[in-house]
């Protein structure tokens, strides 16, 4: 997950040293005058990752490991930017995303002496509608530097969890013998999770930076972090549940 935002964020700023060298440096980098445009219309997909931070280390005392990994988030949607001056844009969109991750934990418990092993694999959609402000810069006639930052809103819409688990122990004979079981439930408000269910309603903070180029194309890295806690306990466990999720989008402007 860090290399892919190291990596999206040094191509865009390298692109955008690279044309700043090649223009001929007509237009202000900074334009204070009037937009162009009063509303700038953008339609555009992308890819990108998607994970989340969770405390069950903590709060579980039979856990011994825990691994999250991210996996892989598509995104298609709209963007509308009502310019307020040409280097300042107000911008909102409605966005479907499509999340995956997953989560590895083993647990012992040395009461019973048995060896619990849960994969759990995370597969969901929502709707996020973000809200930015949107600071512009010319870095040539034709190229503009994009930096966002601001708030997104997230709903829920489907998904499940599928876990399975490998329990270890020994019978009565001293063998060892391993169960597994295959479980699925639903990703949002489940009512009997293994651990806890997750609300549907998720914010956060929203940050991203890009490239537009001839008024007609831009790509553009985009980042989510989540601050509501979208776990639901049922009163065993007080988790905390927060998503994030990184996107490398390709628009055009209309």
């Amino acid at each position: 997950m860090k290399k892919f935002i190291a990596t999206a964020l040094c191509v865009t700023m390298l692109c955008s040293t690279a044309l700043a060298k090649g223009s001929g440096g007509k237009k202000p980098f900074l334009d204070a005058g009037r937009s162009s445009k009063l509303i700038e219309l953008e339609v555009g997909a992308g890819i990108g990752s998607s994970a989340f931070r969770q405390n069950y280390g903590s709060v579980i005392t039979t856990v011994a490991d825990l691994e999250t990994a991210s996996g892989v988030k598509m995104n298609a949607g709209v963007n509308a930017t009502f310019g307020l001056r040409d280097f300042l844009g107000l911008s909102t969109g409605l966005w479907f995303n499509i999340c995956n991750n997953s989560c590895t934990m083993t647990m012992v418990d040395a009461g019973v002496g048995t060896l619990n092993t849960q994969y759990t694999r995370n597969h969901y959609y929502s709707v996020t509608i973000p809200l930015v402000v949107s600071f512009r810069f010319n870095v040539s006639n034709n190229v503009k530097w994009i930096i966002n930052g601001g708030t997104y809103f997230t709903q829920g819409v489907d998904g499940n969890s599928k876990v399975r688990t490998y329990v270890s122990g020994t019978n009565q004979l001293g063998q060892a013998v391993v169960t597994t079981n295959t479980y699925e439930f639903k990703y949002y408000e489940e009512e009997y999770p293994l651990i806890n269910g997750i609300d549907r309603s998720d914010w956060g903070v929203r940050a991203g930076t890009g490239l537009k180029f001839n008024e007609r194309f831009k790509v553009e890295f985009d980042a989510n972090f989540g601050l509501r806690n979208l776990a639901r306990n049922n009163g065993v466990y007080k988790c905390r549940y927060r998503t994030w999720d990184t996107a490398v989008n390709l628009m055009y402007c209309f």
